[in-house]
């Protein structure tokens, strides 16, 4: 669609890929029920092709280099956790005091760990549900891209996520997010 619209003068309207009625009506209880808007969402998408150029890609030393990066903010900061790869949902949970994800299959099993299969249904539907979920986070750690990014572009965080840090101070001096 961008190709195309690189053609054309002008500044092309932004198009938003928005899921199903009963998706979002999912992803408005999920959100409400794990305080979303005061969460930093993190994406990681594993590709299942290495001769992209997306990275990480399904190799150790990638997706051991893509945890480090990630496990750099505080393990008190509030986190929402969207991936295909079983070992970085599972790394980040066990780096995270306060993780949440939305509970999936990880079906196709490799060599560097078990990834979601983009052929099984559920998981697919699950996806869209994170998706939805993921937008509604505070701030947004996109590693290896998802859909809608570019609506999302005000919310993303860059390495060393300094402003996730921000975020739990304003959560505690506030008063109303106390624990």
């Amino acid at each position: 669609m961008w190709a195309l619209a690189s053609l054309a003068p002008g500044s092309p309207p932004q198009i938003v890929a928005v899921p199903s009625q009963p998706i979002r009506a999912m992803a408005n209880a999920f959100s409400r029920e794990n305080d979303l808007p005061l969460r930093v969402g993190i994406r990681i998408r594993v590709p299942e092709y290495p001769t992209r150029s997306r990275k990480p890609n399904r190799m150790w030393r990638e997706l051991h280099h893509v945890v480090k990066s990630v496990i750099r903010m505080p393990w008190y900061t509030r986190v929402f956790v969207v991936t295909d790869s079983e070992y970085i949902q599972q790394s980040l949970a066990s780096h995270f005091f306060d993780t949440v994800f939305l509970r999936k299959r990880f079906e196709l099993e490799e060599a560097t760990g078990r990834y979601v299969s983009r052929r099984d249904k559920p998981a697919m539907l699950a996806f869209l549900q994170e998706v939805e979920c993921l937008c509604r986070c505070k701030q947004i750690v996109n590693i290896g891209g998802f859909l809608n990014d570019r609506s999302v572009k005000h919310k993303l965080i860059q390495e060393p996520y300094a402003e996730a840090d921000k975020l739990h101070l304003a959560r505690f001096t506030d008063g109303r997010h106390c624990a």
